[in-house]
């Protein structure tokens, strides 16, 4: 057989060749120097074509021809590819128990009247609510669970006294069901008027949250329990409970302002919305990697110091918060994210000391606190000469600086940089101190002890503190109750306390203020009434 030559398209129409119910596919052909492609009549559109009518070409695909031959249905969009499937007449995902597949021409999903892979025989494949899933209804002549059985009773089983006909503590309470020896699993059928939802469980619990339709607060459902024993679900029993859902809970959230935040430090405080009714504030923070870990607090606030393992940096946290109030844990309120700094923050020398004029060449010179630093390297600079000096602690004086001693009427620049995992991390921005023309050298006396203040104290809802006297280092502030049980801890700038107030979640009572800079601490007690 022959075909006639031209230079770009060459259309034939083939009948369709079978090779084990498979179409066999033309080889590109060779027309003068030019290589021509078959193409497929693509008719109805779904990106398949039709092995029957088939055109060559040596410059791409015509319009409505693509390359693809494998259309079973040339004329139908939803079909058109053959597969192997079992016989599911009722669409209840169980076989007719042929165990030999069909060839059917299908589209994107497994199509109606069929299943892909065997999960359990139909003893009536002329009925959906016959099969090995159903559960056994009583009186009605018909094997409902295909156990060769029909109207077989119990084992039974319900929920447990305690449960029927309660009001559960909140939504998401574990539901519990009695239970009977050689029962493997559990239905749950739930009524709440016209709506009826169910859940399978291996276990003899659980909640409404299970359900597929989330549940309501102040409202009322039906339970009954079906038994699966050897493997076939019997009978609901006659016993059926209600559960009924509580209020509404109480619940709070971290501040609109730092919801999503990125935090500039470690220890930025997080604060939820206070709820004067509560007695105890339980917040939830989660990465999705690690267990998630709670801190409680009688207070609205917490860093990230307060969590077992601390935080991880350049991480994103989920938090949540739940309040204990009159004994009870309400449930968490909406959750919030929050995402810590990618590395520590820089170190400089605190404000106070930034730029200022010492007279003494032992004068103590701060860097801010940094929890997460392993050492502190102080870079000094002095014209051309640039000195380091490295310590375990957030201070150091110009007499730690190897080489010559401090010169009077001298602008020292000051960079510090913080180790972090065993390496040094980028220095931060520069200080300058200027020595006075006049510069003593005999070493300091430790008289810089500062003193702690509360006012008002006793206080009937919060309190300030302030310190005076020469204060530098930042501030760890540490509250305990009259039995020695810590309240919190928080950590800011001494320049903070002056407005840092406390006090209005705790209890009648007396408390401990431990306030702790660099080597020296004060203590304060303060009475609420």
């Amino acid at each position: 057989m022959s075909f006639p030559k031209c230079k770009t398209l060459l259309t034939i129409l083939l009948f369709p060749l079978f090779t084990f119910g498979q179409f066999l596919k033309p080889k590109p052909v060779a027309d003068g120097l030019a290589l021509l492609t078959p193409y497929y009549s693509d008719a109805d559109g779904d990106g398949f074509g039709d092995p029957a009518i088939v055109v060559f070409s040596s410059g791409g695909a015509p319009a409505g021809f693509v390359a693809d031959n494998t259309d079973c249905d040339p004329n139908n969009p939803n079909t058109f590819r053959l597969g192997y499937f079992y016989i599911d007449a009722d669409n209840d995902t169980f076989y007719d128990g042929n165990p030999f597949p069909v060839s059917v021409c299908y589209g994107a999903d497994t199509p109606s009247g069929y299943v892909s892979s065997i999960v359990g025989s139909d003893c009536d494949d002329t009925n959906a609510a016959v099969n090995p899933n159903h559960v056994e209804i009583l009186a009605n002549g018909i094997d409902d669970n295909c156990d060769g059985h029909i109207d077989e009773i119990g084992p039974y089983v319900t929920l447990t006294p305690t449960f029927c006909g309660s009001v559960l503590p909140r939504v998401g309470t574990d539901i519990y069901a009695t239970t009977l020896a050689g029962v493997t699993g559990y239905r749950f059928e739930v009524t709440q008027g016209t709506t009826v939802t169910s859940f399978d469980s291996d276990v003899n619990h659980f909640s409404l949250n299970d359900l597929p339709v989330a549940p309501t607060y102040l409202t009322t459902y039906s339970v009954r329990i079906s038994a699966r024993t050897n493997g076939f679900w019997r009978a609901f029993g006659p016993t059926i409970c209600t559960v009924t859902t509580p209020r509404a809970p109480i619940v709070t959230q971290l501040l609109t302002q730092q919801c999503g935040m990125n935090m500039t430090n470690m220890g930025n405080i997080m604060y939820c919305y206070q709820n004067l009714s509560a007695t105890l504030y339980r917040f939830e923070l989660s990465d999705g990697v690690f267990p998630v870990r709670t801190y409680d607090s009688t207070v609205n606030r917490f860093v990230m110091q307060n969590f077992v393992g601390s935080g991880r940096f350049g991480t994103t946290y989920t938090v949540r918060v739940a309040l204990f109030i009159a004994g009870v844990w309400e449930d968490f309120g909406p959750a919030c994210t929050v995402t810590t700094p990618p590395l520590p923050e820089l170190s400089r020398v605190i404000d106070s000391q930034c730029g200022m004029s010492i007279s003494n060449s032992w004068t103590t010179i701060y860097t801010g606190q940094i929890l997460e630093a392993e050492m502190y390297r102080f870079e000094v600079t002095n014209g051309s000469s640039i000195r380091f000096y490295d310590s375990p602690l957030n201070r150091f004086n110009l007499h730690n600086l190897a080489g010559a001693p401090p010169a009077p009427n001298t602008t020292y620049t000051i960079r510090v940089a913080i180790m972090y995992l065993g390496a040094y991390l980028a220095f931060g921005p520069p200080c300058t101190v200027t020595t006075t023309a006049v510069i003593t050298r005999q070493a300091e006396p430790h008289n810089n002890q500062f003193r702690l203040n509360a006012a008002p104290n006793p206080f009937s809802d919060s309190f300030r503190m302030s310190l005076d006297g020469e204060v530098h280092t930042p501030t760890t502030v540490k509250v305990y109750d009259v039995f020695g049980k810590l309240l919190e801890t928080l950590q800011c700038e001494a320049s903070q306390t002056g407005t840092l107030e406390l006090g209005s979640s705790y209890k009648s009572g007396v408390y401990t203020l431990i306030v702790n800079q660099g080597e020296m601490q004060q203590m304060i007690r303060v009475v609420k009434r």
